[in-house]
């Protein structure tokens, strides 16, 4: 389950989150890019996956109970609602990416290989696609040539830097849970958490290099060389650079929100109810 979890994160790495609720010029912007980007049926997956990694976190803790994992799902729902994560991302869109390097995004969106790779984007990103995916992983890699293209690319998006901050974004949210739950009276500290999971960069970033270049490989598989060469060509530019890692730092700060406010709802339950 883990590793479907991180193939969704790097298959999200590539994309752009929108639909923000501000006014302006710049939010009709962020929405034209998120409605280009297929970003929002992204998102859309990522509730239910969070809730799958929580049940496989819950595992290794004997002390969480049926009561107990059923409302830290109810709790993990809530706090990542995708409007709610789009919102926010979008907000720090607006607030960290520039109406000019927006559009010259968007006019890649709208060209007919971003449409193309868009769509690559969304199909790899479900369920069903991971389990092909792993299938086609062996064959995949035979393609020396193919292989070094791919890692190409993912040296200019930073798709593996991307997965591993959303790996250790959804860490930071599980253990935040899962501390609330078995440690009455002891309120997490998020920034804790997020300095001993960071402790474990370098170790998780050597893992998930491996699964990031075969989500690549498998998302992009019908894309000609040329068209590969492309996407980097755009990826190279000054505008696709801030893009991707503005993309990025706003859903890791989006997600690392989203644990904080499950963690003191969950407090708050405890206080009202008990878990």
């Amino acid at each position: 389950m883990r590793n479907r979890w991180l193939s969704w994160c790097v298959v999200a790495a590539l994309a752009v989150p929108t639909a923000c609720q501000a006014a302006g010029t710049e939010a009709s912007t962020v929405d034209r890019l998120m409605a280009r980007s297929g970003m929002d049926k992204q998102l859309e997956q990522f509730p239910p996956l969070a809730v799958m990694e929580l049940e496989q976190a819950a595992k290794r803790h004997s002390d969480v109970s049926a009561e107990t994992l059923s409302k830290l799902r109810r709790a993990v729902l809530g706090a990542f609602e995708p409007k709610v994560l789009r919102a926010d991302v979008s907000d720090y869109l607006i607030d960290h990416l520039s109406p000019n390097d927006m559009s010259a995004v968007l006019k890649w969106l709208d060209s007919p290989l971003g449409t193309k790779i868009t769509g690559l984007e969304e199909a790899a990103s479900t369920p069903e696609a991971y389990a092909q995916m792993q299938a086609a992983a062996k064959e995949l890699a035979q393609n020396t040539a193919r292989v070094q293209r791919i890692q190409r690319l993912d040296a200019l998006v930073h798709a593996t830097q991307a997965t591993v901050q959303m790996a250790i974004a959804a860490q930071v949210a599980f253990t935040a849970a899962l501390v609330t739950a078995t440690q009455p009276g002891s309120p997490p500290s998020i920034p804790e958490i997020v300095q001993a999971s960071e402790a474990h960069r370098a170790q998780l970033t050597a893992r998930l290099g491996k699964l990031t270049e075969t989500s690549l490989l498998y998302s992009y598989r019908t894309l000609s060389d040329a068209e590969l060469d492309q996407y980097m060509a755009f990826a190279q530019h000054d505008f696709a650079k801030r893009y991707h890692q503005t993309t990025m730092d706003g859903l890791l700060q989006a997600v690392v929100k989203a644990s904080e406010q499950m963690a003191d709802a969950l407090v708050r339950s405890r206080t009202e109810r008990g878990l």
